[in-house]
């Protein structure tokens, strides 16, 4: 399967990892899972470092219409999403999905995993009541 992915409720996390060719219909398959098992709200880290391809600007154009029907609803949120890609065809493609699922969530792209999760950390400590 080119695209899995792990839900750790405690952590409200999800990694998600796409190896070889990666297509729309994977990731709607990933994003329904996720709006099923309530995870939509948790942070994301979504690693393409290891995939050889990408989507196509109509596979891109249609997550992002998904993404915008999901949150069409005032009670749906959707938590932020860190995208680790290795190549600058992956980070146009990144940035190109980025503009087409606008939304009320941050969405950041990095050239490696560590880095994502740093800045999803840094939001978590940002969101804690101050004492």
């Amino acid at each position: 399967m080119p695209l899995t992915w792990t839900i750790e409720h405690e952590r409200q996390m999800v990694v998600a990892t796409g190896e070889g060719a990666i297509t729309g219909s994977d990731v709607i398959a990933y994003l329904e899972d996720l709006a099923a098992k309530g995870a939509m709200p948790y942070a994301k880290i979504f690693d393409l470092s290891a995939s050889r391809s990408f989507m196509d600007a109509d596979d891109l154009e249609q997550l992002g219409a998904w993404l915008r029907t999901y949150m069409q609803q005032p009670s749906r949120v959707v938590g932020p999403l860190a995208i680790v890609v290795s190549s600058p065809e992956q980070s146009v493609q990144a940035q190109f999905f980025r503009g087409s699922a606008s939304g009320k969530r941050p969405v950041e792209i990095f050239r490696d995993r560590a880095s994502a999760e740093v800045w999803l950390q840094q939001l978590r400590d940002a969101d804690k009541p101050q004492r």
